[in-house]
């Protein structure tokens, strides 16, 4: 950007003259009506005054600069601007005071403890000063109109002050005397007091015998402090100086060596060409004649043979009142004259002074040359500055847009159309109707669970009488393919969901069971049977030896369907309560209480009557133990009894537990790989009798088992789990279509369906009527009431104002860049 205004001069040796080839007054956007600005120029006396047309064209972009960095979004806009930096102690205060022609606070130490932001500008035709606050969460006037220079120091540390103090009502030091605010910031008596702060005090004059500058004063580096504060102080800097379009203002002290100064390596490390840097050498009276040295390197650098120190811009050298000079009150015509017998009459700037170019020495020739330089990056940065205006724009346009409408002005119409999204989004949720299907997948999950517990609660029949030395037998081939046919495997027709991610059915049935399911043997079964065997004739097992080990199983079923129903409810309440009622009501928190209010009365009720309803399902599992599948029942039976005849007639040591080969791969003779097996079935198969005999019915031929009523009760009780756990139809499996086979099921589908229907589905279906009955608008106070329920969210309010009015402000700033001319 600044290679438009530095010139083309290729010498690389001579420093100073790019600087001499800065924008005049005259050089400002040369490019168009050069004739028209030429009029309008007057002639360029000591005050570098322009002719009042021009200086007010000037003094407007200064304003509209000003007015687009008051809207806080600096990184974004990179507004050109001056920043001056130096240590602590390094005479950047008296540079402020002789370029803004008014004091600053002054104290031992650090007295810029905040940035502060100068706006000179001539358009007026009397002085006046005020002095505003701007950072993150404050953007407002501090000072009343000041029209005495003598008052400004005072007002500025008022503002510092308040800046540091933000746990203090900012009106408190208004009014405050400097003794006051002394004891108000001592850090040492009041801890929340900061010592450094971010927000920006700006002061704007409006001065018409000054000159058109805006600049940011930042507080000194400081060599000596604790590590916090230096790196505060320092990130402050680095943050100002790091904008590219920042012209780098760097304060050395003369009687200092330049490859010292802190400030000009942050400057450095910022700008490492130097192509936006000045050097500014304060305190030249500070040299003594006897140095030599000192002299010849400042001369060195003037003159452009420093390579190591060149910059761009070049350097000034000027002499401030000093505190004696102060004291004695001398007026700005006496400092202008003690600067001028400086640099007549002490080296090295009487040398620099005779150098064939304008003049780098002196406060006035720093202005002559910042305010032309400042301006012309200023009108070059318009067109930038208009697209990121309409980027920042666009931007708010999109955040106003996603926020919720403002309120309708049919109240009660508002109020109903509110009601009846909402309650369509719940049908729709639970219905799983839209994209998200979410709730379905997760609500599937849990009847997961369930199912898998429940089928992990079967009776561990083990046909031995020392069954902990033996694996569980595995299934009958014929109940494997049931249950894979009826999805009780990995390939469940819940699809797979699952609450806590990829859970086997067997994790799941951990989980759901409350305790573990008894390893039963022969021995077991036949205490069971002895302990209810009351008058019954020999060779009779008792009922009640049976119903005993149904209802084993059967009371595990309850702790498995509670956890499923509280899992739905909890789904249930986190997507009304987490999602759906913020996305339609948050906008409106008496709203939002109210429905919420009356969702948990509502939910409570559903819950309460479909609990019971649970309850009524599985209490019918209770006694009478009864079923009409008679036929699926009976076949399960002898499949079962078959099937442990075969276990125990094949019992092996090598069998046994912890044996090398799992049991249920070895022991099964109904897989059908045995060739003898085969070769019986054929046989038998050959005479008429037995066309339709089967590996199962091998078992019968075994010979009699003096455990015999104890496999009866085991194939009893187990085939019976089997029709509980999931009716089956009486006719091959391969003939029943799928969907109707989908709805044979019982506990394991009774269960998830009282609970869907009776509660998701009766909360969800009978909400809307519910929460317009508790509206009562046709009630005589239903205005007033709905009045007070649709009062907007004072954040969503404030935040659409606050957006509105940064629109408004985005808006007008594009006008005035699209209209300004010069």
């Amino acid at each position: 950007m600044l290679e438009s205004i530095q010139g083309s001069n290729d010498d690389a040796d001579n420093n100073s003259s790019s600087i001499s080839t800065l924008p005049t007054d005259s050089d400002l956007g040369s490019s168009d009506n050069s004739e028209d600005r030429e009029g309008m120029m007057a002639g360029n006396g000591q005050d570098n005054i322009l002719n009042s047309q021009y200086a007010r064209a000037r003094g407007e972009l200064l304003e509209l600069m000003r007015d687009l960095r008051a809207l806080g979004h600096d990184k974004d806009l990179d507004i050109p601007q001056i920043a001056v930096i130096g240590k602590q102690s390094a005479g950047k205060s008296s540079l402020v005071e002789a370029v803004a022609g008014i004091n600053v606070p002054r104290d031992a130490g650090t007295c810029t403890r905040c940035p502060m932001e100068c706006t000179l500008l001539t358009s007026s035709d009397k002085w006046s000063c005020k002095i505003s606050l701007h950072g993150d969460y404050i953007n407002e006037a501090f000072s009343p109109e000041i029209t005495a220079k003598a008052d400004v120091e005072l007002w500025i540390r008022r503002a510092q002050a308040a800046v540091l103090c933000p746990h203090i009502n900012k009106e408190r030091f208004t009014s405050m005397s400097r003794e006051e605010i002394k004891q108000a910031t001592d850090h040492t008596a009041d801890l929340k007091v900061q010592r450094f702060s971010n927000t920006v005090v700006e002061v704007k004059i409006l001065d018409p015998d000054g000159t058109d500058l805006v600049f940011v004063d930042l507080p000194g580096l400081i060599p000596n402090a604790d590590d916090e504060i230096v790196k505060q102080v320092e990130d402050m800097v680095k943050d100002y100086i790091s904008q590219p379009s920042t012209i780098i203002l760097v304060t050395v002290p003369a009687e200092d060596d330049l490859e010292n100064q802190k400030a000009m390596k942050l400057a450095k490390d910022a700008d490492p060409q130097g192509d936006r840097t000045i050097g500014v050498v304060t305190k030249a009276d500070k040299i003594q004649p006897g140095e030599t040295g000192r002299q010849k390197a400042w001369r060195d650098i003037f003159e452009g043979r420093a390579r190591e120190h060149k910059l761009r811009l070049g350097y000034y050298a000027v002499r401030l009142p000093t505190d004696e000079d102060r004291a004695r009150r001398i007026t700005p015509a006496q400092a202008r004259e003690l600067a001028a017998r400086v640099f007549n009459t002490v080296a090295p700037w009487k040398d620099v002074k005779a150098l064939p170019r304008p003049t780098r020495l002196g406060v006035e020739a720093l202005i002559r040359d910042l305010s032309p330089l400042l301006l012309k990056m200023l009108i070059d940065a318009i067109p930038r500055l208009k697209a990121a205006v309409d980027d920042l724009l666009a931007a708010s346009l999109a955040a106003l847009a996603q926020l919720p409408a403002r309120p309708a002005m049919d109240s009660a119409a508002e109020l109903v159309q509110l009601v009846f999204r909402f309650c369509a989004a719940v049908k729709e949720t639970i219905d799983g109707a839209g994209d998200d299907k979410a709730f379905v997948h997760r609500s599937l999950a849990f009847y997961r669970m369930l199912k898998a517990s429940i089928r992990a609660s079967a009776p561990d029949f083990r046909p031995f009488e020392d069954p902990e030395k033996y694996v569980c037998p595995p299934e009958p081939l014929s109940q494997q393919r049931e249950d894979e046919f009826s999805g009780s495997g990995s390939g469940s027709v819940l699809g797979g969901a699952s609450v806590d991610g990829d859970a086997s059915e067997s994790e799941l049935a951990e989980d759901g069971l409350d305790e573990p399911v008894p390893v039963m043997g022969l021995l077991d079964v036949r205490r069971v049977i002895k302990e209810s065997t009351g008058w019954e004739l020999p060779h009779n097992i008792p009922y009640l030896a049976k119903t005993r080990l149904i209802r084993e199983f059967v009371r595990r079923w309850t702790e498995p369907s509670k956890t499923c129903f509280a899992g739905i409810r909890g789904l249930v309440e986190n997507y009304v309560y987490e999602e759906l009622v913020p996305e339609h009501f948050a906008q409106f928190p008496p709203l939002k209480r109210f429905v919420v209010m009356q969702l948990r009365e509502n939910m409570e009720e559903h819950r309460a009557r479909s609990q019971a309803a649970v309850e009524q399902v599985l209490k019918r599992e209770e006694l009478p133990y009864f079923t009409q599948n008679g036929h699926y029942l009976e076949t399960t039976r002898e499949v079962w009894l078959g099937h442990y005849r075969e276990v125990r007639a094949l019992r092996d040591p090598k069998y046994r537990l912890g044996a090398h080969t799992a049991y249920g791969q070895a022991v099964h003779p109904s897989m059908g790989t045995s060739r003898a097996i085969s070769e019986a079935i054929a046989a038998l198969r050959a005479i008429p009798a037995y066309s339709n005999v089967s590996a199962t019915d091998l078992a019968k031929l075994l010979p009699t088992d003096e455990f015999g009523d104890e496999l009866v009760v085991m194939a009893d009780v187990r085939s019976y789990f089997q029709v509980a756990y999931k009716a089956s139809p009486s006719f091959p499996l391969s003939r029943l279509p799928a969907l109707i086979a989908s709805r044979v099921q019982r506990v394991i589908d009774n269960v998830p369906q009282t609970i869907h229907h009776d509660f998701v589905q009766g909360f969800a279906y009978g909400l809307q009527a519910h929460l317009l009955g508790k509206l009562d608008l046709g009630a005589k106070d239903a205005s007033a009431r709905i009045e007070k329920l649709l009062e907007e969210d004072p954040d969503v309010a404030r935040e659409r104002k606050e957006l509105e009015e940064k629109k408004r402000k985005l808006e007008e700033m594009k006008i005035r860049l699209n209209n300004f001319r010069i």
